[in-house]
Parts: structure tokens; sequence; C-alpha cells
């Protein structure tokens, strides 16, 4: 009894019957680590897992077969069955996997979306710093990797937000005439009732404040010329696009309504806890913010996006009902350099065809010569890019 009240019954087992303990040695032998499978729980915990993770990844970790794969040092990694070399770098150590870039498999670069197999020795490709990439999820099977992931996500967004904020914050006081550098912060953050600078900022950056109603708050009585105006092209431009502070898919998305490509002329839409939405513009669904002017950013592209991002445009095709004509649009496409990544038919009759293409450019001026190619065939009728 005394054992039960000090140890738990499961000791209390073991003590009295060595059949009901777990038997480490036995494990091993049948190529199973407990105390390896607690360090993966423990990890997902330190960063931040939340319940439902845990249970995600306790799941994943049972009843599934094993594959056993290598580092190029020899170092021997336990994987479960289907894992990818996304997984195997996660499982050497985190920091490996938030900087992973890509990856070879016994010697061959191969995608981070590989299956490992056994006895496969995979060497990892590491980028300088962390980057966020939220798909990333997608490629990896092990509750360690995922979680690990997801905490990078929120980081990198976290981080991203409270830069936004501080660029639309300084934005906003140089609107109504003032220094950024001159203005008591720490006075400023108290009267809009948070207690730290990063805090208002993510706030800001996140759409939760407008920078309106923190001006208000801030200093009560000023007047602010620009709340009902939205932006003006001749603003300065605050740089926030690909190439820039933003990460596309954690604070930078790209409006799928009109497919904004480096070379357009673009402006930004701050989307409560989202983050900024681009659009070209002359986008049709601008016009369901013109009276949100607070929101509104003029945005530029920055350099390094008019010649290292591929975009997607997508373009709208009439074309006559005949033999071989889908076939002689894509050919057309990819004679002009690109690359069509989704086609859909929206309308068919006897007589015409409506296709709708999303096609990967490096910039505007190239779906502009793929649409006046597309023009120029026998069967088209009309091809014109879709904005909005």
């Amino acid at each position: 009894m005394d054992v039960v009240a000090e140890r738990g019954v499961a000791a209390h087992w073991k003590y009295k019957n060595s059949q009901y303990g777990f038997d480490a040695e036995a494990a091993r032998e049948a190529g199973l680590d407990a105390e390896g499978e607690l360090i993966e729980f423990a990890d997902m915990l330190k960063h931040g897992g939340t319940p439902e993770e845990f249970l995600e990844h306790a799941k994943l970790q049972m009843y599934r077969d094993s594959v056993f794969v290598f580092s190029p040092k020899g170092q021997l990694v336990r994987l479960p069955a289907g894992a990818t070399t996304l997984d195997f770098a996660y499982a050497v150590h985190t920091e490996i996997g938030d900087t992973t870039v890509g990856a070879r498999i016994n010697g061959q670069e191969r995608p981070l979306r590989t299956m490992l197999e056994n006895g496969d020795t995979v060497e990892v490709l590491r980028g300088e710093r962390p980057a966020a990439q939220p798909h990333w999820e997608s490629l990896a099977v092990t509750g360690r990797a995922r979680s690990a992931i997801r905490r990078l996500t929120r980081t990198a967004e976290r981080g991203e937000f409270i830069a936004i904020g501080q660029r639309l914050i300084e934005h906003a006081l140089r609107r109504i005439g003032l220094d950024p550098n001159e203005v008591d912060q720490a006075e400023m953050t108290e009267r809009t009732g948070f207690e730290k600078i990063d805090g208002l900022a993510e706030a800001v950056g996140r759409g939760r404040l407008s920078t309106a109603d923190m001006l208000e708050k801030a200093f009560p009585g000023l007047d602010d010329p620009g709340r009902h105006v939205p932006a003006s092209p001749d603003v300065e431009g605050l740089n926030l696009v690909a190439g820039g502070e933003m990460t596309a898919g954690v604070t930078m998305h790209l409006a799928e309504c009109c497919s904004p490509l480096p070379g357009d002329r673009i402006v930004g839409v701050l989307i409560p806890d989202k983050g900024i939405e681009v659009h070209v513009i002359d986008c049709a669904r601008l016009a369901d913010y013109e009276d949100q002017a607070d929101r509104w950013l003029d945005l530029r592209w920055k350099p390094k996006a008019d010649s290292d991002v591929l975009a997607v445009g997508r373009i709208h095709v009439t074309t006559a009902n005949r033999r071989g004509a889908l076939a002689l649009l894509a050919k057309t496409v990819s004679d002009a350099q690109g690359n069509i990544i989704n086609v859909k038919t929206l309308k068919r009759s006897p007589d015409f065809f409506d296709f709708e293409f999303d096609v990967e450019v490096e910039d505007s001026r190239r779906l502009t010569q793929i649409v006046a190619a597309l023009r120029a065939l026998a069967v088209v009728d009309s091809a014109d890019r879709v904005k909005g």
C-alpha cells in the first residue's frame, strides 16, 4: 500500500509482477525508443504547441512503420513511414529545419516533399537565416516538424505585423505634421492603452486599431487631414511588397480577383488579422473599400520583385469550338514564355468556348505579350487579362 501511495498504481503493478512493467531493453530490440518519443513531445511543448497539436503528434507516432535514414556523417535517424526530407531536417535539429532551403538524397538534389526510403543518405541544404514558408506544413508528416513550422510562421507573422505597424504609425505621424523621432513613443503607447510600443505596432499592423483611431487617442483634438482621403500616388511609398518586409502568404496576399504582377501599378488594402491584400490600381474590387481610406496603402514593387519573383496572371479567352483549339492556345502561351498552371472552362456552346487560364510569368509585360499573341490567332475571338 505504501508503494501505491508513493509511486502510483503502475509502480505497484511492476512491483507485484514484472510483466506489467515497461521493458526498455525489449522495446529497443523491437525498434522502439520511448525516451526519444518523449523528447519529441517535450520539444513540441517547448515550441508552444496547442493540446490539439499534441494529440495530432501522438496519433501520428502511433502504429506507424519506420524508415531508417542517414546523415552524411553517418548519424542514423528513425522516422515514420512517409516522412519527407523536411521531417528529417527537423528530426536532426529544429534550427536546421528552420533554415532548410533544399535537400540532397543519395547525392541528388530532390524536392523537400520527397518521401524517404530505408537506407537513404540525406544532406540538408540550409539558408543563412530562418524563413517562414506556411505551405511547408503540408510537406511534413511528423508532429515535431509541423509544430516547429507553425511556431516559425507565428514568430515571423508577429515580427512582420510589428514592422508594418511601425511603418504605418510613422506614416500617420508625418501625415499630421509630426516627426516620428521627436514623438514620445512611451507616452503615445500609454495613451492608446498599450504597455509596449510593439503591442501598439502589432495592433495597427494587424488592422485591429486604425491609425486614425490611434492618432485620436494619442493626440486628442489634433486634426488629421488624411482621415477621409485615400492614399495618394504621390505619397512616399511604403515599399512593403515582395522583397520588402512582407512574406507572401504570411502578411502579404496577392488578390486573386486581379492577380497583380511585378510591373503593375498596385495598391494595398489592410485586411484585419490577415495582412495586406495587394490589388492592381484599376481592380473593380477596390470600390468596396472607397469609404475606408485608413486601410489604403500606396505600394511599389521592390527591385528584387521585378527580377526574381514569378507571379500568376489570369487571362480570359473566347475561342472557336474547333478540334485542336485548346492545344493551339497552350502552345502559343508556351512559345511566349508563359507557363499555364490552371485552366478553367467557363462556358461551352456549339460555336465557342470561354476559358480562363492562370499563367505564370515574371512580370506584367510578359503577360501583355502573351495576350497579344493569343489575339493574333484565327481561332480566338477575344483575349483579355482578368482584373477583378
